[in-house]
């Protein structure tokens, strides 16, 4: 599907492939879910994968596969599932559903108040785990200074670590792709609006090339 503003909000038996400018999925996906887009709203179901790359990601529906998020801020709201596991890499990413399997993120800035049934494994600038944060697994992170838990309220039933020291090499190399990504998914939901004017509105843009 190429559209500027796509909405999706039946039965799809196969697979689900949308460039858009902004796309929200409300329906069934029987399979595989991909993509791209400057916007991103997701509140269906989806059997299968879902992978993403939108500037901005906000999930609220049911993933039977595994997710892979690339974005400048991804939201995974209270209420929406993952059944497999999940992994985001972007600027600000916040995670308030429940993934049964593992979390891996990469980022800025990350905050954890949902239920995460695997490991955890973060490597960002802050870390903010909240209530009522339940990690099943064991949390390995990488962050500037100390991660924010609030014990009070956050169970983790495996063990707490940091992660082992980087090299200068491999911090430089984790903090440019993760600031790549976020460059990357915003410019090209640019790139994607402007093929898709081009497309609906060839004889504008015919004209426009040749002024």
């Amino acid at each position: 599907v190429n559209s500027t503003n796509f909405k999706m909000e039946g039965t799809i038996n196969g697979d689900l492939t949308a460039f858009a400018y902004d796309a929200k999925i409300q329906g069934q996906v029987s399979h595989a879910v991909n993509v791209f887009s400057r916007s991103t709203t997701f509140a269906g179901r989806c059997e299968g994968p879902f992978r993403s790359i939108s500037e901005l990601l906000s999930m609220d529906g049911t993933v039977g596969g595994s997710v892979i998020a690339i974005g400048r801020v991804i939201a995974f709201n209270k209420g929406a599932v993952i059944v497999r596991d999940m992994k985001a890499i972007g600027a600000i990413v916040d995670v308030d559903g429940t993934i049964t399997g593992k979390l891996r993120v990469d980022g800025d800035r990350v905050t954890i108040t949902g239920q995460i049934g695997g490991d955890v494994d973060v490597s960002c600038k802050t870390l903010i785990i909240k209530p009522p944060a339940v990690i099943s697994g064991n949390l390995t992170y990488e962050c500037d200074g100390e991660p924010q838990i609030d014990s009070s309220g956050v169970t983790i039933v495996g063990t707490v670590k940091r992660a082992a020291p980087k090299t200068a090499d491999e911090d430089s190399e984790s903090s440019l792709i993760a600031t790549i990504a976020t460059k990357v998914s915003g410019l090209f939901a640019a790139f994607l609006f402007g093929l898709i004017l081009v497309r609906l509105f060839p004889s504008y843009a015919r004209a426009s090339y040749q002024q």
